[in-house]
């Protein structure tokens, strides 16, 4: 969950840099840099896109493994449970872990299928 979070707030603060960063420059003084800019401003923006979606995935590529990895700590305390209780609350814990990791899953694949 602390790796989640790290990595929430990890992009978060990236994506307010790059933010942050188009805003820097200075503006064009001729005729001729502005008629080029847009061009090297649609490549930018398009390069751009493409580093934010790998770091997308790159971040729910992490998401993913981090669940497999509860889930399977979840499993084996599950296994040595004697507690029907106790039991019954880290299978609701497995049940909604595995929904979020399907969710992720389901992300990842589309964000995969934008950059092909």
């Amino acid at each position: 969950m602390n790796r989640i979070i790290f990595l929430f707030l990890f992009w978060a603060l990236s994506a307010d840099i790059s933010l942050a960063q188009e805003g820097e420059g200075a503006p064009a003084s001729t005729e001729g840099a502005k008629a080029t800019k847009p061009v090297k401003d649609e490549k930018a923006s398009a390069q751009q896109e493409v580093l934010d979606l790998q770091a997308r995935l790159q971040g729910l590529k992490t998401k993913i493994s981090a669940k497999k990895e509860n889930l399977k700590k979840l499993i084996i305390e599950k296994q040595g449970m004697k507690d029907e209780k106790k039991s019954l609350e880290i299978f609701k814990e497995m049940k909604s872990e595995y929904k979020e990791m399907e969710t992720s899953i389901k992300d990842y694949d589309e964000k995969l299928a934008l950059l092909h």
